[in-house]
């Protein structure tokens, strides 16, 4: 009994790996897009909305000036950012994409959101009353930091990258005019073996009536 129990616990060496495996994969492949689906739309319905409720404290009942200010606006503008990449991410859309203009069109919604949020944090960062939260300074700061770094650096590769396509497209440009002959040749071979044969079997097909 107790080696039968041992057995069930580790199963013997001779067992296929490739079968495990090969299920494993399966199982991996079916459960990680549910699994992703399932987080996605509960963060987009649930954790999402009451991050921001309770961050702007909505219970409390928040004076109109409010939601006029830094914090307000801000913390919309990124519910609206975190949503909308969170719902296009998603495995599977609420809309389907193979049907007819509403499967696009929840895809253009989604980033139409996320530019409304980009916006919004934008207005809200210049032209919201009150002071700028630190959290929001912080990622302000590090964005501006980014934003420092990368457009010089696209502005000086950019003008060296112009002579690299242009050296590359030569070879690109000869290889496919190469092929493209290569399938021409060939094409005009085998038009004229066909012509040939055809040729043939007419003159054979004359000889034999006479």
């Amino acid at each position: 009994m107790e080696r039968r129990i041992d057995q069930s616990l580790h199963p013997p060496s001779n067992v296929s790996p490739f079968y495990t495996s090969k299920h494993t994969t399966i199982i991996s492949m079916v459960l990680k897009p549910i699994i992703k689906q399932i987080v996605l739309v509960a963060l987009i319905v649930y954790g999402f909305p009451v991050v921001w409720w309770t961050y702007n404290d909505m219970d409390g009942e928040p004076p109109d000036e409010y939601f006029l200010s830094v914090r307000f606006l801000m913390s919309t503008g990124f519910l609206l950012i975190f949503s909308a990449v969170s719902y296009l991410y998603l495995p599977i859309d609420l809309a389907f994409d193979w049907i007819p203009i509403l499967g696009k069109l929840d895809d253009m919604l989604a980033k139409m959101t996320f530019g409304a949020g980009l916006m919004m944090c934008y207005m809200g960062y210049q032209f919201g009353s009150g002071k700028v939260p630190k959290e929001f300074e912080i990622v302000v700061t590090v964005v501006t930091w980014i934003y420092g770094i990368l457009v010089p650096l696209f502005k000086m590769v950019l003008p060296l990258l112009g002579p690299l396509l242009k050296a590359l497209a030569i070879p690109m440009k000869a290889a496919a005019k190469a092929i493209l002959n290569l399938i021409l040749d060939r094409t005009v071979a085998e038009e004229a073996a066909a012509a040939a044969a055809t040729a043939a079997a007419e003159s054979y097909g004359a000889t034999g009536d006479l």
